[in-house]
């Protein structure tokens, strides 16, 4: 695991420590930052506790470069990292006795330790499943996820980050052709398959996003809120399908880092995080998907997420993150070897 946190550090901007005497949240930084500082002055105004964000490049990365001596309290997270800096000492441990709002989130979706120890709080997911440019493709393509390999789409798939593909990608495609997350050679069977007439790798989230309005590559793996958010922007030419047999729910966790200044504070805005007041701001304003079942879209929010938080549960697939996370190092290896073998 540790070419991971070398990687993770730097990808932490040198120095980008929040010190402040604040409860300080890190979260992702770009558009959402704004539904962020909405948020954390609602809980400040609710609860009198001093709060503000922080936006470093990569919240997990800013974690790992801590070393246990954060300059802020809570983290966004992606689960597949919670198990490798939990590992590494850089978590404290959550008690479900001071978040009440867990217990509105179903069980199957905490993110625990084979022990049962609580490593992070869920508050949204978003889903894994197939973004498509409109003028090249239609929903109807990607009725499969076997589609993918249909020989028309030759040159014009792009792949994901190994890292990527390793945590997603590998766990999807072996839990859909009879594996799961620790029997992974059906999705590296897959894998090999597509990137054989893949079009690239991309090199982040705005490129592959950029290509596919311009009709450089018709379709690839993607996230459904990344296309929600781009869609409301205006963007003509992009669509996204989840295939029949249901995509890969991507739970995103806020945790505490180890040596947080504030860690009771932290928890309090961690619960309130999962109350169904501030889900819901969340899914409104970024189209993610609340993890508290309790929560009621609004007519229009259903028709535009594609229905019920309890359906969409239903749909697509739950992972064990604790497994992928601790054997993603070994995973990325592989599928970086097989990427440039194929190359």
């Amino acid at each position: 695991m540790r070419w991971i946190f070398a990687l993770l550090m730097l990808l932490a901007a040198p120095g980008a420590r929040a010190q402040s005497d604040m409860l300080t949240v890190a979260v992702y930084p770009g558009a959402g930052e704004q539904i962020w500082t909405s948020l954390v002055n609602a809980f400040t105004a609710e609860t009198g506790i001093k709060t503000r964000i922080f936006a470093p490049v990569l919240p997990a990365a800013s974690v790992a470069q801590a070393g246990g001596h954060p300059g802020f309290d809570v983290a966004l997270i992606a689960s597949y990292a919670a198990p490798g800096l939990f590992t590494q000492g850089l978590l404290q441990p959550l008690t479900p006795a001071n978040l009440p709002a867990l217990q509105d989130v179903p069980a199957a979706y905490w993110p625990r330790t084979p022990d049962g120890v609580l490593m992070g709080a869920p508050i949204y997911f978003s889903i894994y499943g197939i973004a498509y440019n409109t003028d090249l493709a239609t929903a109807a393509d990607f009725q499969s996820w076997n589609n993918l390999l249909d020989p028309k789409w030759q040159g014009q798939i792009p792949l994901n980050r190994p890292t990527m593909l390793a945590a997603y990608d590998l766990t999807l495609f072996s839990m859909l052709n009879g594996g799961d997350a620790t029997n992974v050679e059906p999705g590296y069977a897959f894998i090999q398959k597509l990137a054989a007439h893949a079009h690239s790798v991309y090199s982040s989230m705005s490129a592959f996003e950029a290509e596919l309005a311009r009709g450089e590559v018709t379709a690839a793996p993607f996230y459904s809120a990344e296309i929600a958010v781009q869609k409301r922007l205006g963007a003509p030419t992009i669509g996204f399908t989840v295939p029949k047999e249901g995509g890969l729910m991507l739970p995103y966790l806020l945790v505490i880092p180890k040596g947080a200044a504030h860690p009771a504070d932290g928890e309090t805005f961690v619960n309130w995080m999962m109350k169904p007041q501030a889900q819901l701001q969340l899914v409104t304003a970024n189209g993610v998907w609340p993890m508290n079942s309790h929560v009621v879209l609004t007519p229009a929010l259903e028709k535009e997420l594609g229905g019920t938080v309890t359906e969409m549960m239903a749909r697509n697939h739950a992972a064990d993150w604790y497994g992928i996370g601790m054997a993603l190092a070994e995973r990325t290896h592989r599928i970086e070897a097989m990427i440039q073998q194929i190359k």
